[in-house]
């Protein structure tokens, strides 16, 4: 099994040790693994083994075993063997004889607050306040699992009513786009750099949004030679986002553009709306920018933070398009007094306009709608992406709707076993995929200074737009994270000292620096909430996908949204006037926004838990 290496180092040897008497063990009359005697104190721990495996959680334990292999929790017991059962449903009981729970995000409305009002979880204030880390390597620990930590977090999401810390984050979740790139490059789907424009080196497509030169498609996995893509959000040339839409406008374009060429854009599974809600917030992020988005949740209490909100529509149609008209914009101070208007986010409007577009326009694979497909097998078309299996072949898609941990997920299941038998071994192609970076403009595009620049469309586009980030700059790309609080310590043992001590010990080397890195480079996502350098040394054998994630990720300003549930700090207060619409009566209806009988109640998409008001009026009352 392989190990941390670097988890055996002088500061991590530092943490507390135990030598103590009491009881604590457990497993009586099962087998005994190898390499254990049986005097072993056993520690039952519960982990979601799903979108990120266990395999971390198994590494570290053992690199923690051995270095507690003499110390005594229980008469009679010497060292520790944790039982790691990976489930997919976890729930924390008054009876559960686990010691240590690392769950889904906020199970249901199990929160660190609820589970605190109850009496299930250990206060690990003492825990997350100690210093552990030594990051400058001056001899002295002066960082705290709570120093990386974002401040808003923690406290609406990780503690109890009394102030006091209950829990810490999971892994982070972040939903948008994976592109095929080997489609990208054998058909020529990645946007030009504007210095290629009107050479044999670039493609001109006309499209209904505009005009847009994308490089030539080479038929196979590498791009054609002498083409030159275009910069992508973060306006520099070279890196991970190369070639991607930078404006709801260029993603348009290209989902047109995919369409043209026989490729249907966009894919998910039909048996769950909220992976498509997930993606409205991301775009919704990174076009309202990091400050709009973050201001949801840290509006400033009665002072309020300003936010860009609809306040109705004008008569100009979007880009000319039919249904889509420009809005007509306000700055607000959103505070306690008017939180609903946050769900009037100019970014939510667009990132709304553009699930309308893709499902009138036809741009959903066909399995998007197919209310029998799981997530897995959605994924495993995806990875089989136009390939032929007996006498069926796979539908081409060229981006699919996920969360960036979906990659786990696949692999587990054996979906990229399946491509390398029917792709790899047969055609030496290798499987290509590719986070993509979310549009951070409306219209135009990003230049090198990440400045809005005009596509020189032929259609009635209007040129004045609201148009938000026009000066945003490489470093402020958002991408929004959001998990709830889901590592936990049991309160049934809270009388066992011994047991509890060495739990929070466990606790705090599950977040050194070196141990963060270590799960960052075993599962291709980033904690929750959490601060912390990723090694090279950790993320060497991850895939390309996950590679040019964690690059994407770590260039980006991250919004972190607490779980959607009742008893988050100031929720009620927050939200309290949702239920009856937004003061502007924006509610959205199937029918103004011509999603009806679409797959599974695709409808729910815009009344999706807290986020049920879109930001539009229908077209009856579009041009007032």
């Amino acid at each position: 099994m392989k190990k941390l290496k670097k988890l055996l180092s002088v500061a991590l040897c530092g943490l507390m040790a135990f030598s103590a008497v009491g009881c604590g063990g457990g497993g009586g009359g099962e087998e005994i693994p190898d390499g254990y005697t049986g005097k072993e104190t056993v520690i039952d721990v519960t982990i979601y083994d799903a979108g990120v495996n266990k395999n971390w959680l198994v590494d570290l334990a053992k690199d923690y075993e051995q270095l507690h292999l003499e110390d005594s929790y229980a008469d009679g017991q010497t060292g520790l063997r944790f039982k790691i059962d990976g489930v997919y449903s976890t729930s924390i009981t008054a009876n559960s004889s686990t010691h240590f729970y690392v769950a889904h995000g906020d199970m249901g409305h199990e929160t660190a607050r609820s589970l605190a009002n109850l009496g299930l979880v250990v206060d690990i204030t003492d825990v997350v306040e100690e210093k552990i880390d030594d990051r400058d390597r001056d001899g002295i620990n002066e960082t705290s699992i709570k120093d990386k930590i974002i401040p808003s977090y923690y406290e609406r999401v990780l503690c109890g009513p009394d102030g006091k810390c209950y829990g810490l984050p999971s892994y982070g979740i972040k939903t948008g786009l994976t592109i095929d790139a080997y489609h990208f490059k054998s058909k020529g789907l990645y946007f030009a750099h504007p210095d290629t424009w009107g050479t044999f080196d670039s493609e001109l497509y006309e499209s209904k949004f505009g005009n847009a030169y994308f490089i030539p498609g080479s038929g196979g996995a590498e791009i054609v030679d002498g083409a030159k893509l275009a910069v992508g959000n973060d306006g520099i040339e070279g890196t991970a986002d190369d070639g991607q839409p930078t404006s709801l406008q260029e993603l348009l374009i290209l989902c047109d553009y995919m369409k043209s060429k026989g490729i249907s854009p966009l894919t998910a599974y039909g048996n769950s709306e909220s992976k498509r809600t997930e993606m409205l917030s991301n775009l919704w992020a990174s076009i309202a920018g990091y400050d709009a988005y973050q201001a949801r949740w840290d509006y400033n209490g009665k002072e309020g933070k300003d936010m860009e909100i609809v306040t109705g529509v004008t008569a100009e149609k979007f880009l000319g398009y039919d249904t889509i008209f420009n809005p007509k914009v306000e700055t607000v101070k959103v505070n306690l007094e008017n939180g609903y208007l946050a769900n009037d986010s100019i970014g939510r409007y667009w990132g709304t306009a553009f699930l309308h577009i893709a499902h009138k326009e036809g741009w959903y694979s066909k399995i998007s709608a197919d209310d029998q497909c799981s997530h897995l097998e959605g994924e495993e078309r995806f990875v089989l992406n136009g390939v032929k299996i007996g006498k069926e072949t796979n539908e081409l898609c060229g981006m699919l709707i996920e969360g960036d941990y979906w990659y786990n997920e696949s692999k587990k299941n054996g979906a990229m076993d399946k491509f390398k038998n029917y792709v790899t071994n047969k055609t030496g192609r290798q499987l290509d995929l590719q986070w993509m970076s979310m549009p951070t403009l409306v219209t135009g595009y990003v230049t090198g200074v990440g400045t809005a620049a005009d596509l020189g469309s032929k259609t009635n586009r209007t040129t004045d737009l609201p148009i938000m980030n026009s000066t945003q700059t490489a470093n402020e790309h958002v991408d929004p994270i959001s998990q709830g609080a889901s590592i936990y310590i049991n309160s049934r043992y809270k009388n066992n000292t011994l047991i509890v001590n060495m739990l929070k010990d466990f606790m705090k080397f599950l977040h050194t620096d070196d141990a963060l890195s270590y799960y960052t480079g075993s599962q291709g996502v980033y904690r929750c909430a959490m601060s912390y350098d990723v090694k090279d040394e950790h993320v060497a054998n991850l895939s390309a996908f996950q590679k040019t994630t964690l690059a994407l990720v770590s260039t980006s300003e991250r919004p972190f949204a607490p779980a959607n549930i009742p008893d988050l700090f100031d929720y009620d207060t927050f939200n309290a006037k949702n239920a009856d619409g937004s003061k502007n009566g924006w509610l959205v209806s199937p029918k103004n926004i011509g999603l009806d009988n679409y797959g599974n109640n695709f409808y729910t998409l815009f009344t999706y838990s807290s986020q049920k008001q879109a930001s539009w009026k229908g077209a009856q009352y579009m041009g007032d």
